[in-house]
């Protein structure tokens, strides 16, 4: 039975219509679960257009997801850098759950892993989260990581 009164997402009450979790609460740790699943799904959809695209369209469904992979040298700091920059774009463009976003290249690692930190909205209290994003070895997919609970500033 679910702890705490968090609505589960639009996303996965539709999903579920006809069971009961489309009209129960469920716990705050599924909640964060659930973002980052769909953070990861965010990260792994591909732009349809490449370049190019107006203004006006840029939080439209035309520029969600990432661009292609393969086009970031993920060998040198800009690219992985460049790579750092697209990720916490479309983070703060399609994951309103999560505000304060900051993509970071975790070198330590190599240049194909992203340490990601936002607060985690959860009415009427916010968490601060870490995790990382790492490029699959197919350098096509990336994969969520490593959730940690961080102390607010």
């Amino acid at each position: 039975m679910a702890k705490s009164g968090v609505l589960p997402s639009f996303w996965d009450r539709l999903q579920h219509r006809r069971t009961s979790l489309s009209k129960r609460s469920i716990s705050v740790a599924d909640f964060e679960l659930a973002v980052l699943r769909d953070v990861e799904t965010l990260l792994n959809e591909r732009r349809p257009i490449r370049k190019g695209l107006p203004e006006a369209l840029q939080g439209t469904i035309l520029a969600y997801g990432l661009p292609e992979l393969t086009s970031f040298d993920l060998a040198s700091t800009s690219g992985a850098d460049t790579l750092a920059l697209a990720i916490e774009d479309a983070i703060r463009t399609f994951e309103p759950r999560l505000d304060n976003v900051s993509v970071s290249v975790a070198s330590e690692t190599g240049y194909g892993t992203f340490r990601i930190r936002a607060d985690i909205i959860i009415e009427p209290s916010v968490e601060r989260l870490q995790f990382q994003a790492v490029v699959q070895p197919d350098a096509s997919t990336l994969k969520i990581d490593q959730l940690d609970r961080l102390a607010l500033p």
